[in-house]
């Protein structure tokens, strides 16, 4: 029974981990994407 946590628990802890790396990269594309949101405005407000 203890051998079921066991794996259970790493399976957990390693989705976790996996879903905190997803977290940052989307939180890094979404940087991005404001960033060239930001970056076409400047530019149509400047044309």
């Amino acid at each position: 029974m203890s051998k079921l946590l066991e794996t259970y628990g790493n399976k957990a802890m390693n989705l976790d981990g996996m879903l905190a790396t997803n977290i940052q990269s989307l939180g890094y594309f979404r940087d991005l994407y404001f960033e060239a949101l930001q970056n076409k405005t400047k530019q149509t407000k400047s044309s």
